[in-house]
This record gives structure tokens, sequence and C-alpha cells, in this order.
């Protein structure tokens, strides 16, 4: 295969904007975060999870998932009242 000089122009442009744009979100990426939390019980990892985030300064947005509705039922009576 041969790539013409317009060709190799064009796949360089697109190679300096993706770059650009990854700079750009960059600072974005560093500062916020998203966990996911599988298994969450009754919610001791997302509880220190969102501590460490505190402690940090940072952001963090959480996911938890639980299949049994008594564990989400008593995170929820110690953090929803």
């Amino acid at each position: 295969m041969v790539i013409t000089k317009k060709q190799w122009n064009l796949l360089s442009e697109i190679d300096q904007k993706t770059r650009r744009c990854q700079k750009n979100n960059l600072l974005q990426f560093l500062t916020f975060s998203v966990l996911a939390v599988v298994g969450a019980g009754r919610g001791p990892l997302v509880d220190r999870a969102l501590q460490a985030a505190k402690a940090a300064g940072r952001q963090i947005e959480v996911f938890a998932v639980e299949k049994n509705p008594h564990a989400f039922i008593g995170y929820a009576t110690r953090h929803f009242k």
C-alpha cells in the first residue's frame, strides 16, 4: 500500500488534533474519578472511597450495585435520613 503525501498530511493532522484533545481533557480526567462497586453489600467500601475522595479534595462518582435489597435498605437508612 502506497500513501500519498496528501494522505500522509491528513493522517498527521488527525494525529495532532487527537493529541490536543487528549491534553485538553487530561486536567478534567485527573480531577474527576468514577468508581463502580459491584456487590457493595452494606457499603463499607463505598464509605471508605467517599472518605478518601473527600480527604484528597477530589470529586468522585460512585455506582454501587447490590442484589440483596436488605443490604441496600440498611445502607440507605444510614445515609439518606
